[in-house]
């Protein structure tokens, strides 16, 4: 769920409901702050879904 998330609040930045949504679960849920920090983003395309972790800056 973090991957998709991550996905979600990259593209919709500015959507506040998506940013705050990712607030609460980092702040409630340990494992969720946790899958966050891992900084996976879930891909969509014709294959499937996967994961890929982005290069560190």
């Amino acid at each position: 769920m973090a991957p998709d998330l991550r996905a979600v609040s990259g593209h919709r930045s500015w959507d506040s409901d998506a940013t705050g949504l990712v607030a609460q679960l980092r702040q409630r849920s340990e494992e969720f702050e946790q899958l966050w920090e891992e900084r996976e983003v879930a891909l969509r395309g014709s294959t499937g879904s996967g994961s890929c972790i982005p290069p560190s800056a």
